[in-house]
């Protein structure tokens, strides 16, 4: 193997290397932060009420709405601030304590500070502590 075909290898190495580098810094996951939360339309707590997030991130403007609420839940409150992750987002839902699903339905849309819709390229998400027992974090 003569030294050019080897400084070539090595060039096209060092070029793979810098694009996969380059790919993971712009495949980041967004950090959001929920916080103060305000009902800009509809009934607190009913179907059709929406929630705006102000700056989730940089410029982006969160929209909450709630599309439909099943067999008897209802909403405590739409964040919870005061336990668990601050900047998350965590809505306490409340049943009616008999057997079976009851839940709130949620649309979430995500807006730049034109109004425009935003859509993130990806975004990481994990429900906590969604089986309503008060007892167990599940």
């Amino acid at each position: 193997m003569n030294k050019n075909s080897t400084l070539v290898r090595c060039i096209i190495i060092l070029i793979i290397i810098l694009t996969a580098n380059s790919l993971k810094a712009q495949d980041t996951l967004p950090k959001l932060k929920f916080s103060q939360p305000h009902l800009i339309s509809g009934t607190d707590g009913q179907v059709n009420a929406t929630y705006k997030f102000a700056d989730v991130t940089s410029g982006i403007d969160a929209y909450i709405t709630i599309e439909n609420i099943v067999n008897g839940a209802y909403l405590v409150t739409i964040d919870d601030s005061t336990l668990g992750y601050y900047n998350a987002w965590q809505p306490t839902v409340g049943g009616n304590g008999l057997y079976g699903s009851s839940y709130i339905k949620w649309d979430i849309k995500f807006e730049d500070k034109a109004g425009q819709n935003y859509k993130f390229p990806k975004l990481a998400a994990t429900a906590i502590d969604i089986d309503g027992d008060n007892a167990r974090v599940r």
